[in-house]
Protein backbone atom coordinates (compact mmCIF):
# COMPACT_ATOMS: atom_id res chain seq x y z
CA UNK A 1 0.00 0.00 0.00
CA UNK A 2 1.21 3.17 -0.72
CA UNK A 3 0.98 6.67 1.33
CA UNK A 4 -1.99 8.24 -1.23
CA UNK A 5 -4.94 10.63 0.64
CA UNK A 6 -8.07 10.08 0.23
CA UNK A 7 -10.51 12.71 1.10
CA UNK A 8 -13.27 11.89 3.11
CA UNK A 9 -16.51 13.70 3.68
CA UNK A 10 -15.96 15.51 7.25
CA UNK A 11 -19.71 14.62 8.28
CA UNK A 12 -18.62 10.62 7.88
CA UNK A 13 -15.52 11.09 9.83
CA UNK A 14 -17.22 12.58 12.57
CA UNK A 15 -19.86 9.93 12.42
CA UNK A 16 -16.78 7.17 12.53
CA UNK A 17 -15.19 8.76 15.09
CA UNK A 18 -18.83 8.70 17.27
CA UNK A 19 -18.75 5.10 17.21
CA UNK A 20 -15.68 4.74 17.88
CA UNK A 21 -15.14 6.60 21.26
CA UNK A 22 -18.98 4.51 21.91
CA UNK A 23 -17.16 1.69 21.91
CA UNK A 24 -14.32 2.16 23.30
CA UNK A 25 -15.19 3.87 26.11
CA UNK A 26 -18.34 1.57 26.65
CA UNK A 27 -16.30 -1.68 26.60
CA UNK A 28 -13.64 -0.18 28.82
CA UNK A 29 -15.95 1.21 31.23
CA UNK A 30 -17.99 -2.50 30.84
CA UNK A 31 -14.11 -4.44 31.31
CA UNK A 32 -13.48 -2.12 34.42
CA UNK A 33 -16.98 -2.54 36.45
CA UNK A 34 -16.09 -6.15 37.17
CA UNK A 35 -14.11 -9.30 38.31
CA UNK A 36 -16.25 -11.94 37.22
CA UNK A 37 -15.58 -12.42 33.57
CA UNK A 38 -18.70 -13.88 32.69
CA UNK A 39 -20.93 -10.69 33.85
CA UNK A 40 -18.83 -8.80 31.92
CA UNK A 41 -19.01 -10.81 28.71
CA UNK A 42 -22.88 -10.54 29.20
CA UNK A 43 -22.91 -6.94 29.82
CA UNK A 44 -20.37 -6.87 26.82
CA UNK A 45 -22.84 -8.60 24.42
CA UNK A 46 -25.84 -7.07 25.79
CA UNK A 47 -23.97 -3.89 24.82
CA UNK A 48 -23.32 -4.39 21.48
CA UNK A 49 -26.60 -5.85 21.09
CA UNK A 50 -28.31 -2.88 23.06
CA UNK A 51 -25.95 -0.24 21.01
CA UNK A 52 -26.56 -1.89 17.63
CA UNK A 53 -22.70 -2.14 16.72
CA UNK A 54 -22.67 -4.20 14.04
CA UNK A 55 -24.79 -1.82 12.59
CA UNK A 56 -22.46 0.91 13.20
CA UNK A 57 -19.57 -0.89 12.39
CA UNK A 58 -21.26 -2.32 9.25
CA UNK A 59 -21.87 1.84 8.56
CA UNK A 60 -18.23 2.76 9.03
CA UNK A 61 -17.19 -0.15 6.85
CA UNK A 62 -19.23 0.90 4.07
CA UNK A 63 -18.33 4.57 4.73
CA UNK A 64 -14.60 3.47 4.11
CA UNK A 65 -15.43 1.08 1.36
CA UNK A 66 -16.74 3.60 -0.65
CA UNK A 67 -13.78 6.08 -0.21
CA UNK A 68 -11.45 3.75 -2.35
CA UNK A 69 -14.69 2.38 -4.45
CA UNK A 70 -14.62 6.04 -5.18
CA UNK A 71 -10.63 7.22 -5.40
CA UNK A 72 -8.83 4.16 -5.84
CA UNK A 73 -7.36 2.55 -8.78
CA UNK A 74 -8.56 -0.75 -9.60
CA UNK A 75 -5.34 -2.30 -8.42
CA UNK A 76 -4.73 -0.32 -5.58
CA UNK A 77 -8.87 -2.13 -4.50
CA UNK A 78 -7.63 -5.56 -5.49
CA UNK A 79 -4.46 -5.47 -3.38
CA UNK A 80 -6.81 -4.24 0.02
CA UNK A 81 -9.17 -6.89 -0.80
CA UNK A 82 -6.56 -9.33 -0.92
CA UNK A 83 -5.13 -7.88 2.15
CA UNK A 84 -8.29 -8.01 3.76
CA UNK A 85 -8.62 -11.46 2.74
CA UNK A 86 -5.43 -12.59 5.12
CA UNK A 87 -7.33 -11.09 8.44
CA UNK A 88 -8.18 -13.71 10.44
CA UNK A 89 -11.63 -13.58 11.08
CA UNK A 90 -13.40 -15.31 14.10
CA UNK A 91 -15.00 -18.91 12.96
CA UNK A 92 -16.62 -21.41 15.26
CA UNK A 93 -14.24 -24.08 16.39
CA UNK A 94 -14.30 -26.89 13.77
CA UNK A 95 -15.30 -24.44 11.22
CA UNK A 96 -12.66 -23.73 8.41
Amino acid sequence: MTTKKYAVAEKDLVKMLADLELVVVSLDRIGSSSDNAEEVRLRAADFLGNARMFRRFARMRRMLWNVFDSNASAQTVKKLEDRLGRVKVWRPDGAP
